[in-house]
């Protein structure tokens, strides 16, 4: 399966196959990645200058990147399952011993959007006291956090429910383990 992860496919939901693509998910990760890097480089370039209107076809690419990711993990799961969910087959050990189900926990965007937009916020208080912006997240607006806020709870009950499912089909991989033990 070839699935290149071009911005064009990405926003059209369409998968573009070519001999020339990748091969494995990691190949595609890998070009996934460095497409990712140039989505941010963009977005920090336009933070400086945009506004909030200018801003979202930016932030629509890289909504539609992620969208991408996903779809295309999914396609390849169908070839291969066992090597989606094993992240160290397409990361390094390093990084598969941080990852959660076959990718990053999606509440660590969360953790890392409040991060940022904390920083960013306590760098400039003197101009949020005069009422001056730097187009940064930390001039998020009350309704983006509100926004933000309820995306997070729904997004924390869904993986505490995963979480939950996981938990169970491994105790009762376990207790199977266990039982035939017994009878060595």
């Amino acid at each position: 399966m070839s699935i290149l992860p071009s911005s064009s496919g990405a926003s059209t939901g369409t998968k573009q196959k070519s001999n020339s693509g990748p091969t494995t998910f990691k190949t595609f990760f890998e070009c996934w990645l460095v497409e990712q890097d140039q989505h941010l480089q963009d977005l920090v370039a336009i933070s400086q200058t945009s506004t909030e209107e200018q801003s979202r076809c930016p932030v629509q690419k890289v909504l539609d990147h992620y969208e991408h990711y996903y779809k295309a993990k999914a396609e390849w799961s169908k070839q291969d399952v066992l090597a989606i969910l094993s992240p160290s087959s397409w990361t390094s050990t390093f990084e598969a011993a941080f990852l959660w189900i076959g990718g990053w926990r999606p509440t660590m965007a969360f953790q890392l959007l409040y991060s940022k937009s904390g920083i960013q916020l306590e760098s400039q208080l003197y101009q949020l006291i005069h009422g001056l912006g730097k187009g940064d997240l930390g001039d998020l607006s009350p309704s983006q956090i509100v926004r933000i806020d309820k995306l997070q709870a729904k997004t924390v009950k869904e993986e505490k429910n995963i979480s939950e499912k996981l938990a169970k089909h491994e105790g009762t991989l376990a207790d199977s383990c266990m039982v035939k033990l017994t009878h060595m």
